[in-house]
């Protein structure tokens, strides 16, 4: 699950000034964050929010992985937290 909202309380941020940042409207914002955001959009959102993207997943209780599936060419895969580590931690 997305962190997006109290990561926006923490740094005293508004949804609206996330999306104003971000050029698209509250609502796309809202849907995305609510649906399936794009890795595309996570990576907008967290440079906008000042994070890393695996910031902006929240933990499972109990145990230390994310649940995280990408959708890539019509099939979802199942992505583990060191996999998103590594995603993010490469030079683009």
């Amino acid at each position: 699950m997305l962190k997006i909202q109290s990561i926006c309380k923490e740094k005293r941020i508004t949804l609206q000034e996330v999306s104003k940042r971000l050029g698209i409207s509250y609502q796309s914002l809202y849907t995305s964050i609510n649906g399936n955001p794009t890795l595309n959009m996570l990576r907008r959102i967290a440079k906008v929010l000042d994070v890393r993207v695996v910031d902006l997943f929240e933990e499972e209780e109990g145990g230390d992985d994310y649940k995280i599936y990408i959708e890539h060419n019509g099939e979802k895969r199942l992505i583990s937290k060191e996999d998103l580590k590594s995603l993010f931690n490469q030079k683009e």
